[in-house]
């Protein structure tokens, strides 16, 4: 604690207003202190220039001091006890470097020793000065050296307190400091503009490097800087929302700025008027936040969820990796997007399956490989496939491991790259590769959600191929069926058919040679004869039930007009086959099984809903289309017919989606049931059903 009352070193003579000395003609001082002390006339002064003089340095917020060369006090104005809280006869004769702080000490004595070696210079200097009650104040002082002049020897000082001016200046330092921090660690850029038609950037913080790749310099004060670097699809909302802010006084919107590097980056901005008093605009003072992040995965996020709905419709793997890969590219905004399935041969390559977007011949020249030991193996896909991970290459331009696809990448505008292994367990089904056309995309929010959309494209292809082999083993069951039913139908025909056949002929000759003799049997064996030949009626009928359908392009209007006629006869009920236009069908497959969903709808009404009348139509809905439909009159369905009960239902249904259709049944106004079923129409032959063995 630096002592409250500096010991006395050295008493000197007092000056006091009066001094005579320093009143002569031609010694003109220098300073403030030393035209107080040294510019009066030669003359005695009138008896009030002492009172004038002693009352102008007691009412001064300066004090006035003279030293001597050892550094002491010889006088001190009347001030010093407003501003050291001591009197002047309290200060004179001490040694003015008591009172200095220490750590100005050196500095003051470095200025007193060049004074004392230059008579007639003068230095500033600003100290702390130990105050009588222990506190330092800052004082500013001019010291002037009149050591040459007869009449003062001496340093003059002049000088000021200005510890509230220091106080306000560090604080304004240190707000400054902090607020440039702020401007330099957030991450927004806070900028200010000229309130012309063509705004001026005056201000900008050093954050904008970060933001857009230029320095400050290269910004303020360019009248172009602004409008040049916005893209071209908004600056006109740009430049409109600008020329309504004078009205306004306030506004916010988003759109996008070119980065250093040529790539475009979303910001947010919000801009106010600056006011110089009564209403009068300045400038335009806003910021730039960089949304760009947030952009993509919103973008990111349309995406996926648009491929979701692809997985709910896709009924095949083209068809549903082909949907995902547009889906991609036209929600995500990414530049292409394509998936390719690895080849496990020697050749270990990735074979392209879908793509979509921009410059896709790049997929083909790109001949990616996920070899280890080839050079084409190296880049993302490759480790895709091989890691089982996802690969992100966020600058395509520098990037080591890119180098050989480098070039035809950047000119499709491609700069950055995600591949995602399509995994399901362990096994690495594909790789979904998604290219940007932003340099350092696919941070981490952006990467997770396309790596779920990955998973959820993994299950889709699973559970597709799931059901296209439950569906493929359903298929051969139900040709199993037909080839047995076809087999069965084919001995009925050619045996069992022909045997009765035969002994109905021998049951005939023998009638023939008993009449002759006029035997008693002849009407016995007559009855023989007639039984085995509705035997061989009721046998072709068996057999043309099994195996109904035969082979052109007319047979599916034949089997359907002869299976009415007949169910006419057999029920007794009104039974018609409608067919205003002939409907050619060549695939014989979906000819059958549109004719046992028939036979199952007529059964139907016929057993469950006790119709007396059905109504079978075939017709050509729409180009490429054909319609069955089979209407009754019975009790009907109920309005939402249960699907998980009946196996005749659910073959009925299975049966229209081999043939690529659907089947709608419903109640039927007034009474009874509809049931529709539409295919498309083939025009290709369907190869022959196998010959049974």
């Amino acid at each position: 604690m630096t002592n409250k009352n500096p010991p006395k070193r050295k008493r000197a003579v007092a000056l006091r207003p009066s001094l005579s000395s320093s009143r002569r003609k031609g010694n003109p001082g220098s300073g403030n202190g030393a035209s107080l002390a040294a510019t009066a006339p030669a003359a005695a002064p009138p008896p009030d220039s002492a009172r004038l003089l002693h009352v102008l340095t007691s009412n001064s917020w300066d004090r006035v001091a003279i030293l001597d060369r050892d550094g002491i006090i010889r006088y001190s104005s009347p001030s010093s006890q407003r501003i050291y809280q001591y009197s002047a006869g309290e200060l004179e004769g001490r040694n003015a470097f008591d009172f200095v702080h220490p750590q100005d000490l050196r500095a003051t004595t470095q200025i007193f020793r060049r004074l004392l070696k230059s008579p007639g210079l003068s230095l500033q200097v600003k100290y702390r000065a130990l105050r009588k009650d222990g506190e330092y104040i800052w004082m500013e002082t001019t010291a002037s050296s009149l050591l040459d002049d007869p009449d003062i020897r001496g340093i003059i000082v002049n000088e000021r307190e200005i510890t509230a001016s220091r106080r306000s200046e560090a604080e304004l330092l240190l707000t400054k400091a902090r607020l440039e921090y702020l401007l330099s660690a957030t991450p927004v850029v806070i900028y200010a503009t000229s309130l012309s038609p063509h705004p001026v950037i005056t201000f900008v913080s050093d954050s904008v490097i970060c933001l857009f790749g230029h320095r400050k310099e290269d910004i303020v004060g360019r009248p172009d800087f602004w409008t040049r670097h916005i893209h071209p699809d908004d600056a006109t909302t740009v430049r409109s929302t600008l020329a309504s802010l004078r009205s306004r006084r306030h506004a916010a919107l988003e759109y996008r700025l070119l980065h250093a590097d040529g790539s475009y980056r979303f910001v947010r901005t919000e801009i106010t008027v600056v006011d110089g008093g009564k209403d009068d605009p300045v400038e335009f003072v806003g910021f730039w936040l960089d949304i760009t992040d947030r952009k993509r995965v919103d973008a990111a996020l349309l995406a996926t969820l648009e491929c979701g709905e692809a997985l709910m419709r896709a009924t095949s793997e083209p068809e549903l990796l082909e949907s995902i890969c547009t889906a991609i590219v036209k929600m995500g905004n990414y530049r292409m997007a394509w998936v390719g399935f690895p080849d496990p041969s020697v050749e270990k390559t990735l074979r392209p399956v879908a793509r979509a977007g921009d410059g896709q011949d790049y997929v083909d020249k790109a001949r990616i490989n996920w070899a280890a030991g080839n050079p084409r193996g190296q880049g993302p896909g490759g480790q895709a496939v091989r890691t089982r991970k996802p690969v992100v290459f966020r600058d395509l331009a520098n990037h080591p491991r890119f180098i050989p696809w480098r070039r035809e990448a950047i000119r499709r505008g491609y700069a950055s790259i995600i591949v995602l292994p399509l995994l399901w367990h362990s096994e690495c089904l594909g790789t979904l590769a998604i290219y940007s056309d932003q340099n350092f995309a696919f941070q981490r929010e952006e990467a997770h959600l396309l790596q779920n959309l990955a998973g959820d494209i993994a299950y889709g292809l699973v559970a597709l191929r799931t059901r296209a082999e439950r569906e493929r083993l359903q298929r051969e069951l139900l040709d199993v069926s037909e080839r047995e039913q076809r087999r069965i139908a084919q001995d009925l025909h050619d045996g069992l058919c022909q045997q009765i056949l035969g002994a109905g002929y021998l049951a005939g000759a023998l009638e023939r040679r008993l009449a002759q003799r006029k035997d008693p049997e002849v009407p016995a064996i007559r009855s023989i004869a007639e039984t085995l030949r509705a035997s061989v009626a009721d046998a072709r009928a068996l057999s043309h039930g099994l195996h109904p359908v035969d082979s052109g392009p007319r047979a599916l209007m034949k089997a359907l007009d002869k299976f009415a006629g007949l169910t006419s006869r057999v029920f007794a009920i009104d039974c018609q086959f409608i067919c205003p236009r002939p409907v050619l069908l060549r695939n014989q497959a979906t000819a059958t099984n549109l004719y046992r969903i028939a036979q199952e709808a007529v059964s139907n009404a016929i057993k469950h809903g006790g119709g007396t009348r059905v109504t079978i139509r075939l017709r050509q809905a729409a180009p490429g289309r054909l319609t069955l439909v089979i209407r009754d009159n019975g009790s009907g369905f109920a309005a939402n017919p249960p699907t998980h009960k009946g196996m005749g239902l659910q073959i009925m249904r299975y049966r229209a989606s081999m043939c690529g259709g659907t089947l709608d049944i419903r109640k039927s106004p007034p009474a009874g049931t509809l049931v529709t079923c539409t295919v498309p129409l083939s025009t290709r032959k369907s190869p022959p059903l196998p010959s049974p063995t």
